[in-house]
C-alpha cells in the first residue's frame, strides 16, 4: 500500500514536469553561444599564436623580471587559491554521485546493584556487563533525473573557469611588468635628457651673466636663461615623480618591498627593437582569450545549474543499508552480524511555491551569466579594435616625431648661429632649444607608446599572431 502511494507520487511529479511550460534550458541560447564561439575558434586556428611573445625582445633581464613576478605576485597567488577552492568544491559536489559510507564503534558497560550491598554482603545479587558493537552504513541517492550529475557538472565548469581566470591574471601581470619596465626605460632617458638640458641652460646662464657684467647685454637675456633653467627643473621634478610611481607599480607586481633592491638596468628606449603587430589578423580572433573562454564556461556551468534546478520537481530516492554486530568480547564481534536496508522518498513538488521560486532564481542567474558572456565578447572585440588603432596611430606619430626632431635640431643650430652673429634675439635661440628638447622628450614617449600598445595587443589577443 505504501509503495503504491509512492509510485503514485512519482507519477504525479512526472505529470507535473511534463505539463510545465517551456524550460529555459530548451530555448537554444547555450547552443547559439557555443556556435558563436566556434566561429571565433575557427578564425583563431588559422594563425600560429606565440603565447610567450615577450621573448621576442631578446632581453634576458626582462625575462627574469617576468619569471620573478609569476613566482611572487600576490594577486596571482590569490587566483591560484581560487582555482584550488573551485577544485575541492567540485569534488564535494561530485561526491553526491557515489555511495557514502559511515561506520561507528561503541563500548558500553553497566552495573546493576541488585539485592544487598557488595560492601556489606558477600552474597549481593548485583551484576555487571561489558558490550562492544561495530556498525557500517551505506547511503546512495539514485540520480534518476540527472540532477546530481548536472550539479556536479556545473561545479566542474566553474573549476575550469577559475583556471582561465588564473591565466587572465597571468596575462595581466606579464603585460604590467613589460609596460612598467619600458616605461621606466623611458623615464631614465627622459630624465637624462632633461638633466643635460639643465646643465646646458646653466652654462648659457653663466655666459649671459658674464656678458651682463661686461655691459654687452641687458638684464632680459639673463632672466630668460634663468627662466628656461627653472622650466627644465620643473620638468625634471615631474619626470622623477612619475618614475617613482611607476617603480612602485613594478615593485607591487614583483612583490618587492621598498627596502629591497630591484637591481635593474633599464635599456635605452630608442634602442629597443619593436616586434610589430599584424593588424591584418581579424579582431574576431579572440578564442585564445582566457576571459572569453571563462565566460563561456560559466555560461555552460550556469546552464547545468539551471537544468538541475528545473529537475528539482522530481522525487529523490535514497537507498540505505546497514550492517551491525555486538558482542561482549571484541574478538567475537563479527559472529553476530545484523543487516538492514531502507528506501526513502523525497517529494519536493509538494513544496510547490519554494521550488518554483528557486527555479526562477536560477533562471535569472542564467540570464545574468548569458549577458556577461555577450558583454565579454563585445568588450573583447572592441578592445582589440581600439588597440589596433592606437598601435597604428602611435607608429604614425613616432615616424612624424622623428622627422620633426631632425628639423628642430637644425633650427636650433640656425638660431644659435644667428644669435652669435647678432642677427637674432637670445629669446629666439632659447625657444628653439626648448622646442628641440620637447621634441626629443616626445620622441622618447612616442617610442614607449608603441611598445605599450604593441604589448596591449598581445595581451588582448593572448599572444602574438602570425600565419
Amino acid at each position: 500500500m505504501q509503495l503504491s502511494k509512492s509510485l503514485s507520487a512519482i507519477a504525479l511529479a512526472v505529470a507535473l514536469a511534463a505539463c510545465s511550460s517551456g524550460k529555459m534550458t530548451q530555448d537554444g541560447t547555450l547552443e547559439h553561444a557555443q556556435a558563436t564561439y566556434q566561429q571565433y575558434e575557427d578564425i583563431t586556428r588559422q594563425y600560429h599564436v606565440t603565447e610567450q611573445w615577450w621573448l621576442g625582445y631578446n632581453d634576458q633581464q626582462l625575462n627574469r623580471l617576468i619569471e620573478r613576478a609569476l613566482a611572487n605576485n600576490i594577486d596571482l597567488a590569490k587566483a591560484a587559491i581560487a582555482v584550488n577552492r573551485a577544485y575541492y568544491n567540485a569534488n564535494l559536489v561530485g561526491a553526491d554521485l557515489i555511495p557514502s559510507f559511515t561506520s561507528q564503534t561503541g563500548f558500553s558497560s553497566n552495573v546493576s546493584k541488585g539485592v544487598g550491598s557488595a560492601s556489606h554482603n558477600v552474597n549481593s545479587t548485583g551484576t555487571s556487563g561489558i558490550g562492544n558493537n561495530l556498525g557500517f552504513n551505506l547511503s546512495y541517492t539514485i540520480d534518476l533525473w540527472g540532477r546530481l550529475k548536472d550539479a556536479a557538472s556545473a561545479a566542474e565548469w566553474e573549476h575550469k573557469a577559475t583556471q582561465e581566470d588564473l591565466q587572465a591574471a597571468r596575462l595581466s601581470i606579464i603585460n604590467g611588468v613589460i609596460s612598467s619596465y619600458y616605461n621606466l626605460a623611458y623615464y631614465k632617458d627622459a630624465i637624462n635628457v632633461t638633466q643635460q638640458t639643465i646643465k646646458n641652460y646653466e652654462q648659457i646662464s653663466k655666459i649671459m651673466n658674464n656678458k651682463l657684467n661686461a655691459g654687452a647685454i641687458d638684464r632680459l637675456s639673463v632672466d630668460q636663461a634663468t627662466q628656461a633653467t627653472l622650466g627644465a627643473r620643473s620638468t625634471l621634478i615631474g619626470l622623477q615623480t612619475a618614475q617613482k610611481a611607476t617603480e612602485q607599480t613594478l615593485r607591487n607586481l614583483l612583490n618587492v618591498k621598498p627596502n629591497e633592491p630591484l637591481n635593474v638596468r633599464y635599456p635605452s628606449i630608442l634602442g629597443v627593437k619593436l616586434q610589430g603587430v599584424n593588424t591584418n589578423v581579424p579582431v574576431s580572433a579572440i578564442a585564445n582569450r582566457p576571459d572569453v573562454i571563462a565566460a563561456l564556461q560559466r555560461l555552460q556551468g550556469s546552464f547545468k545549474s539551471l537544468r538541475a534546478m528545473e529537475n528539482s520537481w522530481f522525487p529523490m530516492i535514497t537507498l540505505g543499508g546497514s550492517l551491525t554486530s555486538a558482542a561482549r568480547n571484541i574478538g567475537n564481534i563479527g559472529e553476530n552480524p545484523l543487516a538492514g536496508g531502507s528506501i526513502s522518498f523525497s517529494l519536493p513538488f509538494l513544496d510547490w511555491n519554494r521550488v518554483q521560486n528557486n527555479i526562477h532564481l536560477s533562471e535569472e542567474s542564467y540570464k545574468l551569466v548569458k549577458l556577461n558572456y555577450e558583454q565579454t565578447i563585445t568588450s573583447a572585440l572592441n578592445e582589440i579594435d581600439n588597440y589596433y588603432y592606437a598601435y597604428q596611430q602611435s607608429r604614425h606619430g613616432y615616424s612624424n616625431l622623428q622627422k620633426k626632431y631632425e628639423y628642430d635640431k637644425k633650427i636650433t643650430g640656425y638660431y644659435k648661429n644667428r644669435y652669435d652673429q647678432g642677427v637674432s634675439e637670445f629669446r629666439e635661440w632659447v625657444n628653439a632649444i626648448n622646442t628641440e628638447r620637447s621634441s626629443l622628450l616626445s620622441l622618447l614617449d612616442a617610442k614607449y607608446s608603441i611598445l605599450r600598445n604593441e604589448n596591449a595587443v598581445y595581451q588582448a589577443m593572448a599572444g602574438k599572431y602570425r600565419r
